[in-house]
């Protein structure tokens, strides 16, 4: 094997080995019957609905909530997170670890409290590249909406074991993002898509009717010139009549 694929193959060993790492695990989750505060200090969703609230006791800062989500309220310790009537699960994230997605045992009430306790552990982390080949060589990749641009149309990120939300795009408004999820577990070591990038219907409808000036400009420009020659024929047959 030759020094410069050696290196290589060395790499990817080591990019897809297991790490020593944190991840969320849940402890806890109960309604809180005598907790009034989801009344007492009331939010309402779009639709002017009051919410249930899920007080989430975490050892963390910064710490985000996703879903639908309403609100969220941070006092040392605790989060407040408020959520519509009917709300099934919530996803958790943090910058240092991999993303959770917790389903609750039953949908959430309106003006409920409820406390969900989650715990941070060490765990053996294992990683994989996820990579996308597109059409377009400055398309630009967004996995739980941190950016990532491509080169030469590749793009290649290293994630832990977890679901992820991921956007494909051009660099511009040209083209239809692409949506998917992408799911990271202990038997992957590379994961692979192609995936092609298409034009908007309004991009396609103005290089249309841009096309349709254009011919119609040559065809008007056309028109002008050959009633010019049939003007100077005219003319010049005119003349030869008079002599």
């Amino acid at each position: 094997m030759k020094t410069k694929e050696l290196i290589i193959y060395l790499l990817l060993l080591l990019g897809t080995a297991p790490a020593i790492g944190q991840e969320i695990t849940v402890k806890s989750f109960a309604e809180l019957p005598q907790d009034l505060a989801a009344r007492t200090q009331e939010k309402k969703d779009a639709n002017g609905n009051a919410c249930a609230l899920v007080k989430v006791v975490m050892p963390i800062q910064d710490v985000t909530f996703e879903g639908w989500v309403v609100d969220q309220q941070y006092t040392p310790g605790e989060y407040w997170v408020y959520m519509p009537e009917g709300t099934s699960k919530v996803k958790i994230k943090h910058k240092d670890l991999a993303p959770l997605v917790y389903e609750f045992s039953e949908k959430l009430l309106a003006k409920t409290t409820y406390q969900l306790v989650l715990e941070v552990n060490e765990v053996q982390k294992h990683y994989a590249f996820f990579q996308i080949k597109s059409n377009v060589k400055d398309c630009v990749l967004y996995v739980d909406n941190n950016r990532y641009e491509a080169k030469k149309g590749k793009v290649e990120v290293r994630l832990p074991n977890g679901t992820y939300d991921f956007v494909l795009t051009g660099n511009d408004e040209r083209y239809t993002p692409i949506k998917g999820t992408v799911n990271v577990t202990d038997k992957d070591n590379y994961i692979k898509h192609a995936c092609k990038l298409e034009y908007t219907a309004e991009y396609l409808a103005e290089k249309q009717r841009k096309k349709e000036k254009r011919n119609s400009f040559w065809s008007t420009l056309g028109t002008l010139g050959l009633g010019a020659v049939a003007v100077g024929a005219s003319l010049v047959g005119g003349n030869k009549t008079t002599q």
